[in-house]
């Protein structure tokens, strides 16, 4: 019995030594410190300057320009410029809020939206409608509806000539069939626009 435990004794130690020899005494070690995430901005800008003299970039706009009396068949329209002064894309939406005086003007008063990106002092050519011919009581019940990308500017000084701005078109129009019942009417409402992911 003592033969197997010198024996077992023996293949230990030769076991040890061959350990020792195969162990590295040096290390080293290579870090990375200091890792950060963090999360962009979207921040939506609207043209306060309708006039189109230059930009005036604010978070609200109020009355816009609008004819004084509506009619069967009139058509207007207005374009508003959008900026997103954040650091990533986003989605811009429209919706329709409504504010009061909801009556039957609102069901023959229609809308087409029309968007589009493109260099802020560059010519703007308009894609497809994004909105078609909806009145402004289907407007209020629809979700916001998303019109395309906007990138982002930054929140730094704006340049014209190289940043990107979305422009939307919004084109109002009462139907020619409309009668008697939208006379002395009045339709108050917000437009709202969005940026998403």
């Amino acid at each position: 019995m003592s033969m197997i435990f010198r024996s077992l004794f023996v293949i230990a130690a030769v076991a040890a030594v061959a350990g020792v020899g195969t162990y590295a005494l040096w290390t080293s070690q290579a870090s990375v410190t200091g890792n950060t995430f963090s999360t962009g901005t979207m921040n939506l800008y609207i043209d306060a300057d309708q006039a189109g003299s230059g930009f005036d970039w604010q978070p609200t706009v109020t009355g816009i320009a609008l004819p004084d009396y509506l009619y069967p068949g009139y058509r207007g329209e207005q374009i508003l410029d959008l900026r997103n002064k954040g650091s990533v894309n986003g989605n811009v939406t429209f919706d329709i809020n409504r504010t009061s005086n909801y009556n039957e003007l609102s069901s023959n008063l229609k809308f087409d939206v029309y968007y589009n990106t493109h260099v802020a002092n560059a010519s703007n050519v308009w894609g497809g409608r994004a909105i078609v011919g909806k009145t402004l009581s289907e407007l209020i019940t629809l979700a916001p509806t998303v019109l395309g990308n906007l990138p982002p500017t930054g929140e730094g000084s704006f340049d014209a000539t190289t940043d990107t701005i979305g422009s939307v078109k919004v084109v109002w129009y009462v139907d020619t069939s409309a009668g008697n019942e939208i006379q002395g009417d009045q339709a108050t409402f917000d437009v709202v626009f969005g940026l998403s992911q």
